[in-house]
C-alpha cells in the first residue's frame, strides 16, 4: 500500500508531528480498541499516551510505526468528555436514537456499544430530567420504524414483530466504560427479538452458536 510508504517517509512523519501538535490532540483521551494481528492484541484497551510511553519513542514515530504493524487496521476510541455537550442535540424533537459502535468481542469496544439506548432511557430521563420516558422509548423504537418506514417495527400491536424490552425505569442505567466497556446495563430484565428470547431475568439466553433471531432491514419492509 502507498499509503504504508509514505508512513515511513521522515518528511510525512514530521508533518504528522506538526499536526498532533497543532491540534493539541489528547492522547490521553484515546483508547486502543482493537488492532488486526495478535502480537500488539496486547495493548487493546490502553490508552495511547500509555503505549507511546511504553515505546519510548516520539508520538509521531511510535503510532506511525503501529499503523504500519497493524496495516493501517486500528481502532481507536475516543473519549470526547463531557456528556453535558450533546444534551441539546438529545432534546431536540427531530432527534433519534443510535449508535455507530462497532462490535469486537476480543476488543476494546466503545461503551456506547453495550451502553447508548441505556443511558437514555435512564440517566437521560432520570437523573437529567432531558425529556419524559414516553419520549425516550419513542426515540429508540417507534421513531426510527416511523422515519425508515420499517413496517411491523417499533410498535407493541398485534400482528407487529415481537421486539419487546422489559425493564425497570428506576434502575434502568448503563455500566460500561472505556476502561470496562463490556459490561452489560442495569435494569433490563427481558429482552425478545421476533418473539425469541435474548435476555431472561436480566441474563443473557440467546444461542449464539445457532441461527440467531434478528435480521437486516431495509427501507419499507
Amino acid at each position: 500500500l502507498a499509503a504504508l510508504d509514505s508512513l515511513r517517509d521522515p518528511a510525512i512523519r514530521a508533518r504528522f508531528a506538526a499536526g498532533l501538535a497543532a491540534y493539541e490532540l489528547d492522547l490521553d483521551h484515546i483508547h486502543i480498541a482493537w488492532t488486526l494481528s495478535k502480537d500488539n492484541a496486547r495493548h487493546q484497551g490502553k490508552l495511547l499516551s500509555e503505549y507511546v510511553a511504553e515505546t519510548g519513542l516520539a508520538a509521531a514515530d511510535a503510532l506511525c510505526n503501529l499503523l504500519i504493524e497493524e496495516r493501517l487496521a486500528v481502532l481507536l476510541v475516543f473519549n470526547q468528555g463531557d456528556d453535558r455537550l450533546v444534551h441539546p442535540f438529545l432534546q431536540h424533537d427531530l432527534y433519534l436514537m443510535g449508535s455507530d459502535g462497532i462490535y469486537f468481542h476480543d476488543g476494546a469496544v466503545h461503551p456506547r456499544v453495550y451502553g447508548s439506548a441505556t443511558r437514555l432511557l435512564g440517566p437521560c430521563v432520570r437523573d437529567w430530567k432531558l425529556f419524559s420516558l414516553e419520549d425516550a422509548v419513542w426515540k429508540l423504537s417507534g421513531g426510527p420504524a416511523r422515519r425508515f418506514r420499517l413496517d411491523g417495527r417499533g410498535e407493541l400491536r398485534p400482528g407487529a414483530a415481537a421486539d419487546v424490552v422489559v425493564f425497570d425505569a428506576d434502575t434502568i442505567t448503563d455500566r460500561a466504560t472505556y476502561a470496562k466497556p463490556h459490561q452489560l446495563s442495569r435494569g433490563v430484565d427481558h429482552v425478545l427479538v421476533n418473539g425469541v428470547s435474548i435476555i431472561t431475568s436480566g441474563e443473557p439466553v440467546a444461542d449464539l452458536a445457532g441461527p440467531l433471531p434478528g435480521r437486516a432491514l431495509r427501507r419499507g419492509e
